[in-house]
């Protein structure tokens, strides 16, 4: 199938970019997602029904909510909104699910671009969700998540010091496996990572 792909070079221009766009598939940092449910927040429609959820008026205002929501937002025709180059909050994940939205998280690094990811259908907050085809991930004996797969990096160009261990990629976060999807629990190195 034909793909077009966006990228944008100033993240303050995406407001303007995704409406011209409307993309099927979307993919950003947590700090988009944590925006839009703040604008969401100050409608006081939204927040009513947030607050006081009712059984047939909730499933109407749900649905009119849910939808003006996305149409302003530029994401009217998208099918997967993917979250991830960060820590995703699960209480904003699990309130975006209320009204019917997901947003499914993925997990990658520079020296692997994506490991995993929550598929559509089986969206489990809380992780980063399944490894990708051919990629195996494992937790080392310190807890350190490893990472083996074609889109893992062979090394790094002239440096003597390699994040490498008999063929898996040393990742520098801590985690878990949790019925077969990836629960991070932190770093290992000291980075600064923020939601940006």
């Amino acid at each position: 199938a034909p793909v077009n792909l966006y990228f944008l070079e100033d993240f303050r221009s995406l407001q303007k970019a995704l409406p011209m766009v409307r993309p099927t598939v979307f993919f950003s940092v947590p700090r988009f997602y944590e925006r839009l449910w703040n604008a969401l927040a100050q409608n006081r429609t939204a927040r009513g029904l947030l607050e006081n959820p009712g059984a047939l008026k909730a499933l109407l205002l749900t649905r009119t909510v849910r939808s003006k929501l996305l149409k302003k937002a530029g994401l009217d025709r998208c099918d997967y909104l993917i979250s991830g180059s960060g820590p995703m909050s699960s209480d904003i994940l699990h309130s975006f699910r209320k009204i019917g939205i997901e947003v499914h998280n993925a997990y990658g690094q520079t020296e692997a671009p994506l490991v995993t990811i929550n598929y559509y259908g089986r969206n489990r907050i809380g992780t980063v969700g399944e490894p990708l085809p051919m990629t195996q991930v494992k937790i080392g004996e310190d807890g350190e998540v490893l990472v083996k797969g074609p889109q893992v990096t062979l090394g790094y160009y002239m440096r003597e010091e390699q994040p490498f261990k008999d063929g898996w990629l040393l990742t520098g976060d801590n985690g878990r496996l949790e019925e077969g999807s990836l629960v991070l629990e932190g770093r290992r190195k000291e980075l600064i990572k923020t939601a940006y």
